[in-house]
């Protein structure tokens, strides 16, 4: 286990005790999905995640459930829509959204996906420093920009998170996994981890071996981001039919 799997676990250790000893909901702030492993490993039951939308791929867990804590709370989660002063020349990208916000000394952990629809951002962020977000940028990339929260996205960014594909891997191991989403032969994938270019589940890859299992999150550098989504039948072979979802 990592040092911020070690530091995340303690966290959620405390906001569950909390949650059950106090009777109201506790969060966190933004993680990768993959932290529903570490919630599990943990036993507990009472919990959600939700990233603001859909389909989020960083998302907040609130601990407690209406059974336990009598009432509902929504979550702390801001929607703030970046738009450019003129769309005719729009060129900025997530990672200008993402390096503006976070020169104002904000962490990552407190803002969730930034997703790019027909020339705007839409940022997802901690209730908390939304409205400082909005107060501080103005320029992105030098060009001119208006933020404004909006409470709503369009539906098309659920249906452009994520396209689904149906693989066949010989084992629930990752250079098979690898191997499969890219279309590169076992060796080359075994290459891509030799180059430190893999993390499943946020942490880099050591081992050709690692196994993988439904709900991992994997990051092949120069390929993208992957959820192995769905176990399937097994072929006559031996071989496996699986579900991953490629974020778009």
């Amino acid at each position: 286990m990592t040092d911020h799997d070690t530091k995340l676990l303690a966290r959620i250790r405390e906001l569950n005790a909390k949650a059950s000893y106090d009777g109201h909901y506790t969060f966190t702030e933004f993680h990768n999905i993959t932290i529903k492993h570490l919630i599990e490993s943990e036993g507990i039951m009472d919990y959600d995640l939700f990233g603001g939308y859909e389909n989020a791929l960083k998302v907040v867990a609130r601990f407690g459930s209406p059974a336990t804590v009598s009432y509902e709370e929504p979550y702390p989660i801001s929607i703030i829509k970046i738009t450019p002063a003129s769309k005719k020349f729009n060129t900025f990208e997530h990672r200008d959204v993402l390096g503006t916000i976070m020169s104002l000394g904000i962490t990552r952990e407190s803002i969730g996906d930034i997703r790019l629809y027909d020339g705007c951002a839409y940022v997802f962020a901690l209730d908390k420093i939304a409205e400082y977000i909005i107060s501080e940028i103005s320029m992105i990339k030098k060009m001119p920009v208006t933020l404004l929260q909006v409470y709503d996205i369009p539906d098309e960014i659920n249906e452009q998170a994520y396209k689904e594909l149906d693989l066949i891997i010989s084992s629930e191991r990752v250079d098979c996994l690898i191997s499969a989403i890219t279309g590169l032969s076992r060796s080359k994938a075994e290459a891509l981890i030799s180059e430190r270019k893999v993390l499943l589940n946020g942490a880099e890859v050591m081992k050709k071996t690692a196994a993988v299992k439904p709900s991992d999150m994997v990051v092949i550098r120069g390929y993208g981001k992957f959820i192995y989504a769905e176990k399937g039948r097994e072929t006559g072979s031996g071989n496996l039919h699986i579900t991953v979802k490629k974020y778009t």
